[in-house]
C-alpha cells in the first residue's frame, strides 16, 4: 500500500462543487450512507461520532462493527431515525427519493454529497466533509497523511500512460457465466481514465454482461477484477477460464489484477492509492 506524507490544504466552502459544505451544528451522532463517506471520516480521524453506516461501508475493517442502516439505495426512514442521529451524510445515490423527502422534513441535518468520479472530485469530497465537521475553520487543515503529492504523481503517470494507447477492461461481477463489465459513464471507466487507459467496452453505456466472444474480440492489454466477481470460484485461474479472460492478451502477459471493488470504484482516498498502484504497474509493463 502506497504511503504518503504531505500537507493538504482544504478549499473554502464557496469553492466547492457541493451544494452544502457549511459546518454542521451538531456532529455528535453521525449516520453514514455511502462507503466513500465512511472511508473519508476515518481518513480525517473523525470516526468517533459515527453511530451507524450502510452496507457499502466495509473499509476500514472496523467499520463493519457499526449498526447497519441497509443498502445505500434502499434505506428506511424509520431505520435511520431510530438511531437518533444529529447529522446524516450520504453519497448522491442514497435513497430512495421518498425516504430522502421524509428525512428532509425532520430537524436533522442531511448532507447529500455530489459525486464526481475524478481526482478533483475526491479532493473536493474530502474537503467538503472536513468543512461539515468543522475541521476547516481557518481556511486550511493539515494532515500528516494527505492526497496532494500522490495526486500530482498520479497525474504525471496517467499522462504518460495515455500516450501509449493502453486498453483496459473492468469486471464488476458475474451474471451467470458472463462478466458484467464497465461501459461508458461508469465508475469503472472513470477509473481507467484516471490511470491513463482507454476503456475497451466504451461502445455501450453502463454496466452490462459481455460474452466471451466480445471480450476476446476487444482483447484488453490489462484487466481489473473485483474480488466480488471471483468469490464463487476456487481460484483466479478458474475464474479466468470460465469468463473467457484466459485467452486475452492481458491473461497471457499476466496483466490481470484482483482488487477490492470499493478500493478503486468507490472514489474515496483509497481510489487515489489504487490509481497509483495500477498506473505504476501498467507504466512499467507497457514501456
Amino acid at each position: 500500500m502506497i504511503k504518503f506524507v504531505i500537507f493538504f490544504s482544504f478549499l473554502l466552502f464557496d469553492k466547492f462543487s457541493f451544494a452544502n459544505c457549511s459546518e454542521a451544528k451538531d456532529t455528535s451522532r453521525i449516520v453514514v450512507a455511502g462507503g466513500s463517506v465512511t472511508e473519508i471520516l476515518f481518513f480525517l480521524n473523525e470516526s468517533k461520532n459515527i453511530v451507524a453506516v450502510d452496507t457499502t461501508s466495509n473499509y476500514p475493517e472496523n467499520a463493519k462493527n457499526y449498526p447497519s442502516i441497509g443498502y445505500v439505495r434502499a434505506l428506511s426512514a424509520e431505520g435511520v431515525l431510530s438511531l437518533n442521529p444529529t447529522l446524516i451524510i450520504g453519497e448522491n445515490d442514497m435513497g430512495p427519493e421518498n425516504v430522502l423527502e421524509q428525512l428532509k422534513k425532520t430537524k436533522i441535518e442531511l448532507r447529500v454529497l455530489d459525486e464526481k468520479n475524478s481526482v478533483k472530485g475526491i479532493q473536493d469530497k474530502v474537503s467538503c466533509i472536513a468543512s461539515i465537521l468543522g475541521k476547516n475553520k481557518n481556511g486550511n487543515f493539515e494532515k500528516n497523511i494527505s492526497l496532494e503529492k500522490s495526486v500530482n504523481k498520479l497525474k504525471v503517470i496517467s499522462k504518460a500512460n495515455s500516450k501509449k494507447n493502453i486498453r483496459g477492461l473492468v469486471i464488476l461481477m458475474m451474471q451467470g457465466t458472463s462478466p458484467v463489465v464497465a461501459g461508458r459513464n461508469t465508475s469503472g471507466e472513470d477509473f481507467l481514465k484516471m490511470i491513463g487507459s482507454k476503456n475497451i467496452m466504451s461502445s455501450f453505456e453502463g454496466w452490462k454482461p459481455a460474452s466471451k466472444e466480445a471480450i476476446l474480440l476487444s482483447n484488453p492489454n490489462f484487466v481489473l477484477i473485483t474480488k466480488r466477481a471471483t468469490k464463487n470460484y476456487g481460484s483466479l485461474n478458474s475464474f479466468l477460464k470460465e469468463s473467457g479472460i484466459e485467452m486475452t492478451e492481458a491473461a497471457r502477459t499476466q496483466n490481470v489484477f484482483l482488487l477490492d471493488g470499493m478500493s478503486f470504484l468507490g472514489f474515496g482516498p483509497r481510489t487515489i492509492s489504487s490509481g497509483l498502484e495500477i498506473s505504476d504497474k501498467i507504466y512499467e509493463k507497457f514501456k
